[in-house]
């Protein structure tokens, strides 16, 4: 029987990049109208990802999928693993520098 562990991961998240210099170029007015419109995309993407996450789930529901739901102590545990392994994950993909910018533009 299939089987899932409802538990979430880390962000995902995409990003448009402007290097700093042409940044700098753009008027104040315009920095924030593209901040404005990278902020409404951004939810929208979020709210339609969590709605076809829980739809498509729900149909694997229907087809059998059971779904465990973790205890506190498996989340520690969990969390605990994530920590230890971010480091090699971030810089496999990307530099720690970037990573650290995105965290912290997420939690602003």
């Amino acid at each position: 029987m299939p089987n899932m562990l409802d538990l979430k991961w880390e962000h995902l998240f995409g990003a448009v990049i402007i290097d700093e210099r042409v940044w700098r170029k753009i008027s104040p007015e315009h920095q924030k109208i593209m901040m404005d419109i990278a902020n409404d995309i951004g939810q929208k993407y979020q709210k339609s990802g969590r709605e076809m996450e829980k739809k498509a789930i729900e149909v694997m529901q229907d087809y059998g999928l059971k779904i465990k739901k973790p205890s506190d102590e498996e989340i520690a545990v969990w969390n605990d693993f994530k920590d230890e392994i971010t480091p090699d994950v971030v810089e496999t993909f990307l530099s720690t520098d970037i990573y650290e910018k995105v965290i912290s533009a997420i939690n602003e």
